[in-house]
């Protein structure tokens, strides 16, 4: 037990082969991986913050992040990946606003659709339960039986 412990986290592999291709990327492509992870910079702090087993909220950034980056990617990509263009497109404050906005908005997104979806829920059921109610009323008066004790 006392082995255990000790032992290393579990993941660590997983996280070698991220390094390891993160640094193949800076050696291969380095403006596209520094244009990438500027603008994917809110999905990675969310990939550090969360640490559950379902990460939905960061997959939720991670996927809005990519739509909005992708773009800039393909524009720095079409135009020869060089550092002139990493720069260009990067002093244009839209470029990564847009994306972190877009990172954002999918955040609270994420944060704010179980509230909604369970306040939906709640106001259906109290409507049915009313319902139900008033249907109870009207069939106690037509048979003629006690009222319900609530």
């Amino acid at each position: 037990m006392a082995g255990r412990a000790n032992a290393a986290p579990r993941g660590g592999g997983r996280m070698w082969l991220l390094g390891m291709g993160c640094g193949l990327l800076l050696v291969m492509a380095a403006p596209v991986a520094i244009l990438a992870g500027v603008l994917l910079l809110p999905a990675g702090i969310a990939w550090q913050m969360e640490r559950a087993q379902a990460a939905t909220m960061t997959r939720i950034v991670t996927t809005a992040g990519l739509a909005m980056a992708i773009g800039p990617i393909v524009h720095l990509w079409s135009n020869g990946a060089g550092w002139a263009m990493t720069v260009e497109i990067l002093s244009d404050i839209r470029t990564p606003a847009a994306c972190w906005a877009a990172q954002g908005g999918a955040w609270l997104a994420s944060e704010l659709a179980p509230l909604l979806v369970g306040l939906a829920l709640n106001l259906l059921a109290a409507t049915r339960a009313a319902r139900l109610r008033s249907l109870r009323k009207r069939l106690e008066a037509d048979w003629g039986l006690p009222p319900a004790a609530s």
